[in-house]
């Protein structure tokens, strides 16, 4: 039994139960604020503060939500590293994971330089930097796609090892399709991730079953 392709394996499936747990929470507050729409009318005292208690519900739950899916990326990235030192080809996956790490940093520093442009000049004109942000938010999303489609042909590479569930491979190919389709329908990307999800989740935990009776 590899002990680094059994780390990976468990820090797969503690990401993927993660995530799980935050698309959870998230469906939870997106019902409580629609649900609470309606309530939201100052002249009846109890349905307006019931409204209040429903946002303050729903923004609490969206920022353990963020959290967590901040914790199930971390969880990932920990399996890359496990994984490539199990195999040099799965390292596409660790490659997949730096590209979105750096994705997202490269798409926060405009955000960040705007809003303090805005605060220290907001009368100065910020033409120039306006354009370089886009430039950045455009790389740093191009980035992130890649390496979301290096991370989802880890997952495939990883369901042709014999001692793993090949149904790694399906999770791998409806990760590409849900990237694709993002470009399409918004909805059914977050459907097939879900899915995408559950499955890294069951093939990780049934993969551990098998190396122990092994």
């Amino acid at each position: 039994m590899d002990v680094e392709l059994v780390e990976g394996l468990k820090k797969l499936k503690t990401g993927a139960m993660v995530n799980l747990i935050s698309v959870v929470l998230i469906l939870i507050s997106v019902v409580l604020i629609f649900s609470s729409v309606d309530m939201a009318n100052p002249e009846n005292l109890q349905a307006f503060l019931i409204a209040v208690s429903a946002m303050g519900s729903f923004i609490a739950l969206m920022v353990v939500a963020v959290i967590l899916g901040i914790v199930g990326f971390v969880m990932y990235f920990i399996a890359t590293g496990h994984l490539k030192r199990y195999d040099s080809k799965l390292g596409i996956g660790r490659w997949g994971m730096l590209l979105q790490v750096i994705g997202l940093i490269l798409i926060f520093i405009p955000l960040l330089l705007l809003i303090a442009i805005a605060s220290s000049r907001p009368d100065a004109t910020v033409g120039g930097t306006i354009f370089a942000s886009f430039g950045l938010l455009f790389v740093g999303g191009l980035l992130i796609i890649v390496g979301a489609i290096l991370f989802g042909i880890m997952l495939m590479r990883l369901g042709e090892d014999p001692n793993v569930e090949s149904g790694f491979k399906t999770a791998g190919v409806i990760y590409l399709i849900r990237i694709i389709l993002s470009f399409i329908a918004r909805a059914i990307e977050e459907i097939l991730g879900i899915v995408t999800t559950i499955l890294i989740y069951v093939n990780a935990k049934n993969s551990l079953k098998k190396l122990r009776l092994s």
